[in-house]
């Protein structure tokens, strides 16, 4: 149910990057409201088996490693390879506003090209994150302000 809720927060990011990148400036907005959305849907997942929460963090992000493995192994069912990138920079719009942000490098292909592949596994590991038995965001308010009631 959580992946399902994921992926419609991450249906809803699109659109609202997408639209919003029309105006300079708050794809940024929506792109930061799409994480701390992300991490408060990961909440809901505190005190679930590790195994739950690792399957939610590796199925919602299940199109990004089909087409991000497509892209690095040349795997190529039924011309898959040839989309993969469109495919990929679909899936990563949400946080692509800040992929772009890279510098250009003087490697085979763009540095957002990489970070596109390496945004999948980030993503994942953000729900896992912060679906564990410790708050990140409470951790950070402990180290700053000193209250650490909230921690765990």
């Amino acid at each position: 149910m959580t992946t399902l809720r994921l992926l419609w927060i991450h249906l809803f990011a699109w659109i609202s990057v997408w639209l919003l990148s029309y105006w300079p400036g708050w794809e940024y907005l929506a792109a930061v409201l799409y994480l701390v959305v992300l991490s408060r849907e990961a909440g809901t997942l505190r005190g679930v088996a590790w195994g739950k929460r690792l399957s939610a963090a590796l199925l919602w992000q299940f199109p990004g490693w089909i087409m991000m493995l497509a892209l690095l192994t040349g795997w190529n069912p039924c011309g898959i390879c040839d989309y993969a990138i469109f495919g990929l920079i679909f899936w990563t719009t949400p946080v692509l506003p800040w992929l772009v942000l890279l510098p250009v490098g003087n490697l085979a292909c763009p540095w957002h090209y990489y970070g596109m592949m390496a945004a999948v596994p980030l993503l994942g590991l953000w729900i896992w994150i912060f679906s564990g038995k410790i708050n990140p965001p409470a951790v950070f308010k402990h180290s700053r302000f000193g209250s650490a009631k909230d921690c765990a």
